[in-house]
């Protein structure tokens, strides 16, 4: 599933068909319409998603026992309803896993700030590789899995995510 967050970018585009349509007089007004498009349209971001296994319950030991490695926990001060929140790896990339209390939590309470932060991290990417502020290059979660009552994040592509719960038994 890509989520596509384009409803600006709709309203956008109809209110610069309308300044034309309504034979505007002013081309700036026009060409402001489609500036504000364009700058709407920038900010639009296809997210890789995924939601599996929703009758199942997770645990860290669940994902170590699958090859996951576990590095070390995040406060879940910030992201409502977490019980725990774990950074590791799997397959060679960076993979953070936040757990739920069941999988309608996930989805209720975890999705929208999982979105929120990979927006932000799209937002500083510079032509498809992201950078730190030294102009190096840094770890980024491009994409989630909702699997069971946990939220898997995943650097660069989805590809890490998926493989690690297809590796769950």
């Amino acid at each position: 599933m890509v989520r596509r967050w384009s409803a600006g970018v709709i309203v956008a585009v109809i209110l610069a068909i309308s300044a034309v349509g309504c034979g505007s007089s002013s081309n700036v007004e026009v060409s402001q319409a489609v500036d504000a498009a364009s700058a709407v349209a920038e900010d639009s971001v296809d997210i890789p998603s995924q939601i599996v296994r929703a009758g199942e319950v997770f645990t860290t030991d669940t994902f170590v026992g699958a090859g996951w490695k576990k590095s070390k926990e995040y406060s879940t001060e910030t992201v409502p309803g977490a019980r725990e929140i774990w950074y590791g790896f799997f397959n060679q990339r960076d993979l953070e896993i936040r757990f739920f209390d069941d999988h309608n939590a996930a989805l209720k309470q975890g999705v929208q700030v999982v979105e929120a932060a990979i927006i932000e991290n799209v937002k500083r990417s510079r032509g498809g590789e992201l950078l730190d502020i030294s102009g190096g290059s840094f770890s980024a979660y491009n994409a989630y899995v909702v699997a069971g009552n946990a939220i898997l994040l995943c650097e660069l592509d989805i590809s890490a995510c998926e493989g690690l719960v297809n590796a769950l038994e």
